[in-house]
């Protein structure tokens, strides 16, 4: 008579009906925990763009609509008209003629050598459209804005606001 021995097999630790359960059950936290935390920093940064996209369209035409009665764009109507509206504003602005002239420009324009500015938004506000760009990278958020100045119909500049805002970069960069 022989004796058959069961020889009862041993199942390595990773490989057992319990070890796939609990990393399955890690993997489910591990997962809701990374949602938890970037969840948070995407609705900021995207609450953060619409409220730089309303405020700076806002100004835009608001300055558009201020310097429009002039018929004509002149550097010496838009300088009046800007001392007039003048805030204490953090953008830069910059308000051009029909062909893209710099007319005003918060950080100063030289009368001896005029210059054309050829950006993209002033370009596209030049063939009537309203742009709105921001973007956030290296702790800031850039954002820029053109608006077109419209007489009769009729487009004759542009008005361009810049912003660099790193102090919301901060918040965002807590956050994270």
């Amino acid at each position: 008579m022989e004796t058959t021995e069961k020889k009862s097999a041993k199942i390595p630790i990773w490989r057992s009906v319990q070890m796939k359960f609990t990393m399955s059950y890690l993997a489910l936290i591990l997962v809701a925990l990374v949602i938890m935390n970037l969840y948070p920093v995407y609705t900021s940064q995207d609450l953060v763009f619409h409220t730089k996209q309303t405020s700076l369209q806002n100004q835009a035409s608001l300055i558009s609509s201020t310097i429009a009665p002039l018929e004509e764009l002149t550097a010496e109507g838009v300088s009046q008209v800007m001392s007039m509206l003048d805030e204490n504003r953090m953008s830069r602005i910059i308000i051009t003629d029909c062909d893209g002239l710099v007319l005003y420009d918060t950080e100063g324009i030289s009368e001896e050598h005029p210059r054309y500015a050829l950006l993209q938004e002033i370009t596209q506000a030049l063939n009537g459209w309203d742009v709105f760009y921001s973007n956030y990278r290296a702790g800031a958020f850039r954002s820029s804005c053109a608006a077109p100045v419209m007489y009769r119909n009729a487009t004759i500049g542009a008005v361009y606001l810049y912003e660099y805002d790193s102090e919301q970069g901060i918040v965002i960069n807590g956050l994270q």
